[in-house]
């Protein structure tokens, strides 16, 4: 055991070894780190084609994400900059969101509109966004329901 120590091909194999994996862990902790660092440079878009209580949703979401917020686009102007990546997310509030709130058993939906050709934590970043803000609303919703019996 000790004559194979003594070789200079398995010393250096060794040592290739642990000099790839810091390496390796610098490359993939540095990248990872990116992004909860610069979240707040992400722009998401909110069109707002609801005018009941559209408004109250928009500010309470402006309010609670973390991101550049645009709220002053029509859907199409929303779509160009999607395209172009100058904006991550679109959420779009439909304009028959607050009569589908009231109807019992309706079904209100906010439409998520996310660019798939950013790159991946990006785009997973949005989803994850979406599916929170889904949950919360859905979470306020019931909250108001059980108040309002």
């Amino acid at each position: 055991m000790k004559n194979i120590l003594k070789h200079g091909g398995v010393k250096a194999g060794i040592f290739m070894i642990v000099f790839y994996q810091i390496v390796m862990l610098t490359v993939f902790m540095s990248g990872y780190s990116a992004i909860p660092k610069n979240v707040t440079n992400l722009t998401v878009a909110i069109v707002n084609e609801d005018q009941q209580s559209g408004t109250e949703f928009v500010q309470k979401l402006q309010e609670q994400l973390p991101f550049n917020v645009v709220m002053d686009e029509s859907l199409q102007q929303a779509k160009t900059g999607l395209e172009d990546r100058d904006i991550h997310m679109i959420i779009r509030i439909p304009g028959d969101f607050t009569e589908k709130l009231s109807e019992q058993g309706g079904k209100a939906q906010l439409q998520y509109l996310i660019n798939e050709s950013n790159p991946t934590t990006i785009t997973s970043t949005m989803k994850n966004v979406a599916a929170e803000i889904t949950a919360q609303m859905g979470t306020q919703i019931q909250a108001q329901s059980f108040e309002g019996c």
